[in-house]
């Protein structure tokens, strides 16, 4: 009786053991899976920088009532991707105004999070992102805040987006960033915006390039 009730004893060990083992097993994959993610991206590093120009109007209201405001602007940025997740770089843009933000960021092929928004999906194909003055320049670009959809290779687009924006504008409106290749690793895109503010236009328009270096 002693021997068979060591067995059951041996038995449950067991059987807790492989249970245990098996949700440590899991939750290990969900650990690692950004790392996973890292090496179905590209290995190699690379470098990228934008220049862009624009303007637009904006509304605002105070005590006498409702008005608009013209402007312009004008940005530049460069980033480097480290063979590693990590993204470094820095914006810059100005007009009526002066902003230099320091971009950090871990990217992946299907998900990248930083300083200057969050991506689900790949740049490749479908996918949706959010930003804070994450396009150069940062009023005409995308607006301080950004919230969208992107595809990536369609033709005759390298890149096409369609999404909405708020900051400097009073109100959200609706934004496209259509991109087109010029070359190897060479890009032009156009950011245009519209939406309204208690009767009185909103909008933005600007163009820059994107230059890649491996």
């Amino acid at each position: 009786m002693k021997e068979l009730s060591n067995t059951k004893h041996h038995r449950k060990f067991k059987l807790n053991y492989h249970h245990l083992f098996t949700r440590w097993r899991y939750l290990s994959l969900l650990f690692l899976y950004p790392y996973t993610l890292q090496y179905n991206y590209q290995d190699s590093s690379y470098s990228e920088s934008n220049l862009g120009i624009g303007g637009g109007r904006y509304s605002y209201e105070d005590c006498s009532g409702v008005h608009t405001q013209g402007f312009g602007d004008v940005g530049q940025s460069f980033s480097h991707k480290f063979n590693s997740p990590v993204r470094l770089g820095v914006r810059s843009s100005f007009g009526s105004y002066f902003l230099i933000v320091p971009e950090l960021g871990l990217e992946w092929k299907y998900f990248s999070v930083g300083t200057t928004g969050v991506r689900v999906g790949s740049t490749d194909a479908y996918y949706l992102d959010a930003g804070i003055l994450n396009q150069i320049p940062f009023a005409s670009g995308k607006g301080l805040v950004n919230l969208g959809i992107g595809y990536g290779n369609i033709k005759p687009f390298s890149r096409l987006w369609l999404g909405m924006n708020a900051i400097p504008y009073s109100n959200v409106g609706i934004l496209i960033q259509p991109e087109f290749p010029l070359g190897e690793n060479k890009y032009f895109f156009i950011n245009g915006r519209y939406g309204s503010f208690k009767g009185r236009a909103e909008y933005g328009l600007s163009f820059g390039v994107r230059f890649q270096y491996r």
